[in-house]
């Protein structure tokens, strides 16, 4: 028997957001227009706004650029360990533009669910003035540290109460951000997070310009936080709130070290060809332009997804190669193992018997599920040996079980036999390449009796 696996397509989409109209959120991004591309398919740089902000580039947003490297992360399963204090094995599994909460430019999930609340500016500066980014950054940081959900959605987990545990308030900050953001503030909250118990807060300044900074950061949040909680916000309010802050640094425009950073890990992580590096790198960045445009967001299943629109081979998710590597190695012991019922040994030649059922089970198959019948010694699992070899030389994906060989009463035995970590089903799900899988059980019957 044959039958064949269709993968499903999912993407994380959060509620519309009440309180913004979609040309504000245009305006602020950019609209999904064909992006300028230079010689090697990136791409062209246009003039940047003198100020922060977005600073549009063909259409798309630093904002929009920002998404698209935590795209390549999510694809490539990366540890985010590195940046997020996180333990080793968590990585981040979602993204989505544009939301409705407080702070609302990027929200990323983590395997353990833990949540990122990201505000991209590409050029954030210490001023505390009217046309500062400062204050409006911190304004929405606060607003999202206080943040108490609706009755209606206490039990979504992505509109839950802030946890200073799991979750972080990241300011994403470009290349032309101020030095007292990128290092003095940086370092800030880092000393901040490493003070001793009772130690004062304002120790974590230790010259003049930091002292200022400092003094500035807590006029902002101790204004926002009144204006939010009608109440002033306590010293254990103030060294969490800071702890929760990550002052990071992304270069991801054209050009720029974090944009040869993401296509470095797309060619060794994430394509089968890294000569495709340009093209997914500006597919996923249309994708960020789309998401933000219709405040949506994908996990990884649909950032491949992407890719395989585009016509871009991509690899098995760190996560699953173990396990298609070992349904990979089983198929080829069960095919090897039928590869008698195919031929005949005289002990002096092997005779290939060349059956005219081969070619029209070949077509069946592709066109769709398949059941094989026939007599004992019909030729049947010959037959099947045959078909799956063919679809194995043409590269396609094939699972074969050969129910006669096979000790699995149940999924979970069949899991065992297979030596994966995983149901199969969702091992199938996973699978890169084509969203067709070939499964072949051989002797149905005695697998039915079995099960």
């Amino acid at each position: 028997m044959l039958l064949r696996h269709s993968r499903v397509e999912w993407a994380l989409s959060p509620p519309s957001n009440s309180g913004r109209g979609r040309d504000e959120t245009n305006k602020k991004l950019g609209t999904p227009k064909r992006m300028r591309q230079g010689r090697n398919g990136r791409p062209k740089r246009r003039t940047r706004s003198p100020t922060g902000g977005s600073a549009n580039t063909g259409g798309v947003s630093y904002e929009g650029y920002v998404a698209a490297y935590f795209a390549v992360q999510i694809l490539a399963e990366s540890a985010a360990s590195d940046r997020w204090r996180y333990s080793s094995e968590i990585v981040l599994t979602s993204i989505q533009c544009q939301t409705d909460h407080p702070t609302d430019d990027i929200l990323l999930g983590a395997s353990h669910g833990g949540r990122l609340f990201l505000q991209a500016k590409s050029a954030l500066n210490a001023g505390t003035g009217k046309n500062s980014g400062l204050p409006s950054v911190v304004d929405q940081f606060v607003r999202q540290f206080l943040c108490e959900p609706a009755a209606d959605e206490a039990m979504n987990p992505w509109k839950r109460r802030f946890d200073p545990a799991v979750d972080r308030l990241v300011m994403a900050i470009g290349s032309r951000s101020s030095f007292s953001i990128k290092q003095d503030l940086r370092v800030i909250v880092q000393r901040v997070r490493e003070q001793l118990p009772g130690q004062p807060l304002l120790d974590a300044a230790k010259n003049l310009r930091e002292h200022r900074l400092l003094a500035s950061l807590l006029r902002l949040v101790q204004r926002s936080w009144t204006a939010s909680a009608n109440r002033n916000p306590s010293d254990p309010d103030l060294r969490l709130f800071l702890c929760s802050i990550e002052v990071r640094e992304f270069a991801v425009e054209p050009n720029q070290t974090g944009e040869s950073l993401a296509l470095s890990l797309l060619k060794t992580d994430v394509l089968v060809n890294d000569l495709r590096a340009d093209s997914a790198w500006n597919a996923l960045v249309m994708k960020a332009l789309e998401a933000a445009t219709n405040q949506s967001g994908a996990d990884r299943k649909a950032l491949e997804q992407v890719l395989a629109k585009a016509q871009i081979p991509i690899k098995a998710a760190r996560s699953y190669r173990a396990d298609i590597e070992a349904i990979q190695m089983y198929t080829r012991s069960t095919i090897s193992w039928l590869e008698d019922f195919s031929r005949i040994d005289t002990g002096t030649e092997i005779i290939k018997i060349d059956r005219p059922s081969g070619a029209v089970l070949s077509r069946s198959i592709i066109a769709g599920h398949t059941i094989v019948v026939g007599l004992p010694g019909a030729g049947k699992s010959g037959s099947m040996h045959d078909a799956a070899e063919r679809l194995v030389a043409d590269g396609k994906d094939v699972v074969f079980i050969a129910a006669d060989r096979s000790n699995a009463a149940t999924s979970t035995g069949l899991d065992q036999e297979f030596r994966i970590g995983r149901p199969l089903l969702e091992v199938l799900d996973n699978w890169p390449g084509d969203s067709v899988r070939y499964f072949f059980i051989d002797a149905l019957v005695l697998l039915c009796h079995k099960t």
